[in-house]
């Protein structure tokens, strides 16, 4: 492994490489020990591996599809700069035999389990729910029983919640479909049991094919300023477009949003008046694919957003590759034709000093 120095101030590029680096020289000692009792004596080791390579991410050994093989699931638990995080680390995973890889917790079978929490069990076949389609928001808007609900608090009630519909749904589906929800005071009379959940959902997916549902990472946000001030970066945006509001809506940031991961969560911003004529729009979407491509390729960041200014027009990117990634955004703009002096920033306010492209 890594240096713990070096480890520590890796790039997220350099992480996730090493992560594979290690994961394919050990799948064959990892795939005997896995459901043995040699796993355990194996445990120690690996958390201390991914708690340097991958901090406070959750991940999990399991089985394979239809129980074939094996799998390892990396978490963002729902945090979404955590799924930059899975989702770049999915991407680069190799083909391995006999074992599956989740950037995102899969589907479970809920039927004949029991969580325990804060002193409780609380048993998936206990657990009631009920659905209501939400045409507005293309989800599903839920109404959740349970027998124990009554005699906990609400903040535990949405704890068990996420946990069993995580397990039923899996990550991906519980964000993607899951509107609204409330907490019924008994079992209503058209609620179904949540391990009919998965097959419901399923069905809507097949009858709504208009309600696309793109990744969570990938789930654009419109934004607009109501009252735009000229002056320092970002106060003069008039609209705007996100994957990630809760960064581009809080600059600066006192402090970096994943700490301790290698990636940088940074800003173009050059005069919007260098995006001549009408369609100012498309022409810095015009940007943002080159950016996506060169960047993409390169397993060294991505876009996460754009919007326009009075003054200035602004891209907003992860980095995952420190200089590697700065270098790669200046030959984007280069191949784009747009002048030399646009600046990129970071979103945090110690985050790295701003740099001339």
């Amino acid at each position: 492994m890594t240096e713990p120095a070096a480890a520590h101030t890796a790039t997220l590029k350099a992480r996730i490489r090493e992560f594979w680096r290690w994961f394919s020289a050990d799948r064959e000692e990892l795939s005997r020990a896995v459901g043995s009792k040699a796993f355990e004596e194996m445990t120690d080791g690996i958390r201390a591996r991914l708690g340097v390579l991958f901090p406070a991410m959750s991940w999990t050994f399991g089985p394979g599809p239809e129980g074939r093989g094996h799998s390892f699931t990396l978490s963002p638990e729902g945090e979404p700069h955590k799924r930059l995080v899975a989702r770049s680390w999915l991407e680069q995973a190799p083909e391995l035999e006999g074992w599956t890889f989740y950037g995102a917790r899969p589907r479970g079978d809920v039927g004949r389990f029991t969580l325990d929490v804060a002193g409780s069990a609380f048993a998936a076949i206990e657990m009631w729910v009920s659905p209501a389609e939400n045409a507005a928001e293309q989800k599903v808007d839920l109404t959740i029983w349970h027998p124990l609900f009554e005699r906990i608090d609400e903040h535990l009630r949405w704890t068990v919640s996420f946990l069993w519909l995580d397990e039923a749904l899996g990550e991906e589906d519980t964000a993607a479909w899951v509107g609204d929800i409330q907490f019924g005071a008994d079992r209503l009379a058209d609620a179904m049991p949540l391990s009919e959940l998965p097959e419901y959902i399923d069905g809507l997916r097949a009858s709504r094919p208009a309600w696309d549902k793109p990744p969570a990472d990938r789930v654009w946000t419109g934004y607009q300023r109501r009252e735009p001030r000229p002056g320092e970066a970002r106060t003069d945006i008039l609209t705007g477009t996100t994957c990630l509001p809760q960064v581009a809506f809080h600059y600066p940031l006192d402090a970096h949003p994943l700490p301790g991961f290698g990636l940088d969560f940074s800003f173009l911003k050059f005069p919007v008046t260098w995006l001549a004529g009408s369609e100012k729009v498309g022409r810095r979407a015009g940007i943002e694919d080159s950016l996506t491509r060169i960047l993409e390729a390169a397993c060294a960041g991505r876009v996460t957003g754009g919007a326009m200014g009075m003054e200035h027009a602004y891209i907003d990117l992860a980095l995952f590759d420190g200089l590697t990634s700065v270098e790669l955004i200046r030959h984007a703009l280069r191949e784009t034709g747009l002048p030399a002096g646009a600046e990129l920033c970071s979103f945090v306010k110690k985050g790295p000093p701003r740099v001339a492209m």
